[in-house]
């Protein structure tokens, strides 16, 4: 989905996911809903660079549950989610119906993450999202 296709109602629930409310993402979460949501954080800066970001984006399908670090693990699947929308922008194609599957997956297991975290946890990515802001996705823009 082109960010010029995006509804107006996305607004809600992706204002709502900057304050750490993920209780009105989509349910499920797919691919084409999530092109505004991967950019509310700079993955980059997250993960500390392009090649920490690309390496944590590679390995996303080995990315099991931490009980421990919730928070983070929600976190690792984020930067994933922005790094295979930054991926695939630069390779200029899209994903085809195979690497659909996973990155509905990717973006089914984000958004089961997300609603399980406590209010604590939710804070903890707040202040991520606060220390490391995505970009400004608008109408017509071409960074999806």
């Amino acid at each position: 989905m082109r960010l010029d296709e995006s509804d107006d109602t996305d607004e809600k629930w992706l204002a709502d996911a900057k304050v750490g409310d993920f209780s009105t993402m989509p349910n499920p979460f797919t691919w084409d809903q999530s092109v505004k949501f991967a950019h509310i954080i700079d993955g980059y800066g997250v993960a500390g660079g392009v090649p920490q970001c690309q390496e944590i984006t590679n390995n996303a399908i080995n990315c099991e549950s931490d009980p421990n670090d919730r928070a983070g693990s929600a976190l690792t699947l984020w930067v994933a989610l922005f790094g295979k929308h930054r991926a695939y922008r630069h390779s200029g194609y899209p994903p085809d119906e195979e690497a659909l599957l996973f990155l509905d997956a990717l973006c089914e297991e984000l958004g089961r993450r997300l609603r399980a975290l406590n209010p604590a946890e939710r804070q903890r990515l707040v202040a991520v999202i606060a220390k490391h802001p995505g970009y400004e996705m608008k109408k017509g823009s071409n960074l999806g």
